[in-house]
């Protein structure tokens, strides 16, 4: 239970979803764990509810300098996980480019930023845990940009292991995921026809939950020997 004792754990995004199921999960088995994300009050509860040795940290992903700022002030540590951002679904022959770019620059420089910036603090044996998703592998209508996003941390995800080796760097990739932001930007009515509709098509006919996504996390934190991967967390949703 106490496997990651002595380890600093670093989460961004971690005060919801899929970065707080990891930030309890590390925090149980004995981790130090640092939580960054720009809600200073979504930061304060997370904390609260985690429990056990907790720091916090308020930076928006998307400002290379504060980013910067942060990782000076944690100082040496042995794990990242960096969660990625929600896709949106707009028809490329609509898409409004300015947007299209805000959604490329935060899910994939939003990353980069924060490995940039993590790298000089990573201890020996440290690894590192991207985020990218289904839809790098099987896009659907719509989401052309989140697809090419996905597509290109998987492949950053491969180059910074050669690059940044013996430090492993992998990245998790979900498909739909039960999460706090899923439930508040549909109506309880909405929510659970898209979910059912989903798990009608999935291998496990059942949509993941944020501890889907935190036990592959602790799994490529623990296993020395894997880097340079994309572990699926999709229920199949890329085999059909």
């Amino acid at each position: 239970m106490e496997k990651f004792k002595g380890q600093k754990v670093v989460i961004v995004g971690g005060s919801s979803g899929m970065g707080l199921a990891t930030a309890k999960i590390l925090s149980n088995a004995g981790a130090s764990v640092v939580i960054a994300g720009r809600s200073l009050d979504k930061l304060i509860s997370a904390k609260n509810e985690i429990g056990g040795e907790v720091t916090t940290l308020q930076f928006d992903i998307n400002d290379e300098e504060a980013v910067k700022k942060g990782f000076e002030s944690i100082g040496t540590f042995k794990h990242l996980f960096v969660t990625g951002s929600s896709p949106s679904f707009v028809p490329v022959g609509s898409a409004n480019i300015s947007k299209a770019q805000d959604e490329f620059n935060s899910k994939f420089w939003g990353q980069y930023k924060v490995v940039k910036s993590a790298v000089p603090f990573l201890e020996k044996g440290s690894s590192i845990v991207l985020t990218s998703g289904a839809y790098g592998l099987r896009p659907d209508a719509g989401t052309s940009v989140m697809s090419a996003a996905n597509g290109a941390i998987e492949s950053l995800v491969r180059a910074l292991a050669v690059e940044l080796s013996p430090t492993r760097v992998n990245a998790v990739s979900p498909g739909l995921v039960d999460t706090p932001l899923m439930r508040n930007s549909f109506s309880e009515e909405v929510r659970v026809s898209i979910y059912q509709s989903v798990e009608e098509k999935l291998l496990t006919k059942r949509v993941a939950t944020a501890e889907d996504v935190a036990l592959a996390v602790e799994f490529l934190f623990s296993s020395l020997h894997i880097t340079g991967s994309a572990i699926r967390v999709d229920g199949g949703a890329t085999l059909f």
